[in-house]
């Protein structure tokens, strides 16, 4: 049986280390005034709004909220990870387009319910981030 020197065997991260500097200037003062702790993997996880997240989703979330324009007819799907995000979705489109597509022409036979989402209106967005 081969020996492995384990001295010099360096574990690899399961998520990439933060590079503070990467994110914007709000994200970074914002990250100052939040709770924060140590997830099981080492990284920081900060409190916001009820919910713990990465500062990388973080980032993501405060530029959703500054840049995103919602429409009257938009449709959320919002839904925990694992739960059936899909067969929701088709689901949703089922009932909003029942009336455009007979049952026997209906784009669910054909295609899969992530391609649908992208008819134009309404549009339907799905997140598992909290609202």
């Amino acid at each position: 049986m081969e020996h492995i020197e384990t001295s010099s065997v360096t574990p690899t991260p399961l998520f990439e280390e933060l590079d503070v500097n990467k994110l914007s200037n709000e994200c970074q003062q914002l990250l100052q005034t939040l709770p924060r702790e140590k997830c099981w993997d080492g990284c920081y996880l900060y409190l916001y709004h009820g919910f713990w997240f990465r500062p990388q989703a973080l980032q993501g979330i405060l530029l959703f909220q500054k840049h995103f324009q919602a429409e009257e007819d938009d449709v959320f799907i919002i839904t925990v990870p694992k739960s059936g995000t899909t067969w929701l979705k088709a689901l949703t489109f089922a009932i909003t387009n029942r009336k455009d597509y007979p049952l026997p022409q209906s784009p669910l036979l054909t295609s899969n319910p992530h391609q649908l989402v992208y008819i134009p209106r309404p549009r339907f967005l799905s997140t598992h981030l909290p609202c």
